[in-house]
């Protein structure tokens, strides 16, 4: 058998092109990549969410962002529909052949159905999380049932997940996530780079 060198192809699903904090993040992650002879590709849903619209100066040439990225559409996030979403991740997957998807978060419902596709076709996956214990909510009983199944599923497709930390951790924990598939544990801030 031949020994050859396997390559690792990370493909991030991102949902907001302005995002300076983790423009920096993408371009530490391809730099490194790059140099281990592996490849990223960042897809990116939106520039902007529709209420940060009056906020964002957006000009692709003042930032030149250094990390390859597709952006899917330049209207508000919230426009974009689920199912405009899951063809085009459909498609990126398809494309550039991923040997590890890294999800930034559930938010987005095409989600858990590009989850499952991966899944069968032996795809590594990834879930950057953010999200902790004391985001209230006021929802109704059986909403918070549909969003604790919605979870427990896509949460047991994950391989692993990076946690910006403690709280994110202990909010893991409480969803049932053992320790051993958190990948980052500890606070995630970088002091030196800030």
């Amino acid at each position: 058998m031949w020994n050859l060198p396997i390559v690792m192809r990370v493909l991030i699903f991102h949902n907001l092109l302005w995002s300076q904090y983790k423009s920096i993040v993408f371009e530490k992650i391809a730099a490194d990549l790059q140099q281990q002879g592996d490849q990223l590709l960042v897809v990116q849903s939106a520039i902007f969410e529709e209420s940060r619209r009056d906020l964002v100066d957006f000009d692709l040439t003042n930032f030149p962002y250094k990390y390859p990225y597709i952006l899917l559409s330049t209207e508000p996030l919230e426009s974009i529909s689920t199912w405009t979403t899951a063809k085009a991740w459909l498609r990126e997957i398809i494309r550039f052949k991923p040997t590890v998807i890294n999800f930034t978060g559930y938010f987005e419902l095409a989600t858990l159905f590009i989850m499952l596709f991966a899944k069968i076709r032996g795809i590594r996956i990834v879930m950057t999380i953010e999200s902790t214990n004391a985001q209230p909510t006021n929802d109704i009983v059986w909403i918070k049932f549909l969003k604790f199944v919605y979870k427990s599923l896509i949460f047991s497709c994950v391989d692993g997940f990076f946690s910006y930390g403690l709280q994110t951790n202990e909010y893991l924990f409480r969803q049932g996530i053992p320790k051993s598939k958190i990948v980052s544990y500890l606070n995630a801030f970088d002091q030196q780079r800030f």
